[in-house]
């Protein structure tokens, strides 16, 4: 039982952005006064620049996307030194004037605005909207509404310094107001995307600055009421997860929220209403070592300010039935399952994986985002099922081709110290259930159900934490240790083939994970092989120094298991989940 998001928000955006027509970006752009007063430097989110950089970009040494590069005018704007097309994209959006841009802000000392001055204007002349042969991220949609933001203060800085001729200040002028309207433009619009969000950020920022233009009321009307669409269809109104997927951009989507509608003066009661809930959800998407999961597009850093010092407020059992994820979580400990098919925004072919962690110690783990590198060996092995901590059959399984099924969390119950929860895969070629029951502290059962009339080949993917090396297998059991002490993997019944793989690239690649862009870490992952036929399988996790005594008796959707000096019923018929727990 699935549950689609079907919005009306979302189609009249798509309607719109489908029927729009491209309105000529090169008519004359109009002569328009700008305040004459100090300038307020106004950002899509906050950066923190230290001094350092600070004083090397007054030297023409910057640092874009955690490379350094010199830049002096004039500039190679197809330039690539490090072969990375986020970088390319970064260049573009001219990140290079935000060190001068704070600097002059805090200090009012203008030898930075006319670096970043010289730097904008060099981009102008060599970016012309409409020429050949400019590059890919020129006029792309990410670094146009970026550059909106940064041209449209420096052209308003400027004036007010009083350090532009005549000629300059046409040209910086026409520019922005160039930006503006391709960013009006419905034709270059993202519907339904983070992208389309920025976008409008961008738009509306430029309407604050430039307040004078004559345009500058339809720039604001248009960026406020596509926003307040474009979030209420990417966001789930009940559960308030951004639905793209990754807990990383639910963040970044929250801070843009927050930013146009408190900040910048949007005000929408709507938002103001679903902005509390999203808040919520971002502490829920916080780990005990204060990282974020790393499902989907998501590198291993950590979670923002905010959503760590609201933490201690959502601890216990947070179940997320229209987004599609479930998620325990205390001081100590974290478990996170996802099952979620929203769009192909930032998607991998991660169904009912899961992370894992105790006393603040990750012990499962999942791939991370790689990079924007779509035909690299590292971003194809990200996106793919192998990747996760999966269930695959026969081969891996892919969301492509597939229609979004929404959110494949179906029911949970919770019984004793113990939390669980059922949900589907419904990419597969046969129907697979899979539960999970988390005993914090102690316990993670992970139960998978095939419903198949033949017995297909089940290969299960547990993928753990680079420091856990495997140190004893036996025919049932597999033993992991780090510094901070042991893992088991513990089975119900012998497998038909156990494999361990670390740091694998042939035949396939296989064991790694990726902490931050283009950054292989080697992992340890065990791959379950078995011919399945219509019993549940089962997996118990646990850390100590020893495994804990496993009895498990399984019928099909029921299982019964005595761990240690506890027994646990789960029994997960139709769309039901039930479960009873009790110390015997």
């Amino acid at each position: 039982m699935c549950r689609v998001r079907r919005t009306l928000v979302g189609a009249l955006l798509f309607l719109i952005a489908q029927s729009a027509c491209s309105s000529d970006e090169l008519e004359p752009c109009p002569s328009f006064d700008v305040a004459d007063e100090a300038p307020r430097l106004l950002m899509m989110r906050t950066y923190v620049i230290d001094p350092t950089e600070r004083a090397e970009a007054l030297a023409d040494i910057f640092t874009i996307r955690g490379q350094t590069v010199t830049l002096r005018v004039p500039i190679d704007w197809h330039q690539d030194p490090f072969d990375n097309r986020s970088w390319r994209m970064w260049l573009h959006a001219l990140d290079a004037l935000k060190p001068l841009l704070y600097h002059y802000q805090e200090t009012g000392e203008v030898e930075a605005l006319a670096r970043a001055r010289d730097i904008a204007l060099d981009w102008i002349e060599q970016n012309p909207l409409g020429a050949q042969g400019l590059s890919e991220f020129a006029w792309y949609d990410m670094s146009v509404a970026l550059r909106a933001v940064r041209l449209s203060y420096l052209h308003r800085a400027l004036e007010y310094e009083k350090m532009t001729t005549p000629a300059q200040r046409e040209l910086l002028g026409c520019a922005v107001t160039r930006h503006a309207r391709w960013l009006m433009d419905n034709a270059h619009y993202k519907v339904s995307h983070n992208h389309g969000l920025y976008s409008d950020i961008g738009l509306f920022i430029a309407a604050l600055q430039l307040d004078l233009h004559p345009e500058a009321d339809a720039w604001r009307t248009r960026a406020r009421s596509r926003f307040v669409a474009n979030v209420t269809s990417t966001v789930s109104t009940v559960d308030g997860l951004h639905l793209e997927h990754s807990p990383v951009y639910h963040m970044l989507i929250t801070e843009a929220v927050r930013l146009l509608n408190f900040e910048l003066g949007l005000d929408d009661d709507g938002l103001t209403e679903l902005l509390d809930k999203m808040t919520a959800a971002a502490s829920w998407l916080v780990m005990p070592d204060g990282r974020v999961p790393q499902f989907g597009d998501t590198d291993l850093g950590p979670a923002v300010g905010w959503a760590v010092d609201n933490e201690a407020a959502h601890r216990g059992f947070g179940v997320f039935f229209d987004a599609g994820t479930a998620i325990y979580r205390d001081e100590k400990s974290y478990f996170m399952t996802v099952a979620w098919y929203h769009s192909l925004v930032h998607k991998h072919a991660d169904e009912l994986s899961f992370v894992w962690a105790e006393d603040g110690r990750r012990l499962l783990v999942d791939s991370g985002r790689y990079g924007f590198f779509y035909d690299d060996p590292g971003r194809i092995y990200a996106e793919s099922s192998p990747a996760h901590n999966t269930l695959t059959l026969d081969s891996a399984f892919t969301f492509s081709g597939h229609e979004p099924y929404g959110s494949g969390v179906i029911d949970a119950a919770q019984s004793g110290g113990w939390y669980a929860v059922l949900a589907e895969n419904p990419l597969l070629a046969a129907p697979h259930r899979r539960v999970f029951a988390v005993r914090p502290g102690r316990w993670l059962v992970v139960v998978d159900q095939i419903d198949a009339v033949l017995c297909p080949t089940t290969t299960r993917r547990f993928h753990f934490a680079p420091a856990l090396e495997v140190v004893e297998i036996d025919e049932d059991a597999v033993r992991l240790t780090d510094a901070a002490g042991s893992l088991w993997l513990q089975t119900a019944g012998d497998p038909l083939l156990l494999r361990r793989v670390r740091g694998q690239m042939e035949p396939d690649v296989q064991g790694f994970t990726f902490p931050a862009e283009r950054t292989w870490v080697e992992n340890t992952t065990i791959e379950l092989v078995d011919d399945v036929c219509g019993s549940p399988m089962v997996v118990v996790l646990s850390v100590g120094a020893v495994p804990p005594a496993v009895s498990v008796m399984a019928a099909p959707r029921e299982v019964e298991l005595l761990i240690d000096n506890e027994r646990v019923s789960l029994r997960f018929a139709d769309d039901t989940l039930s479960m009873s727990a009790e110390a015997l």
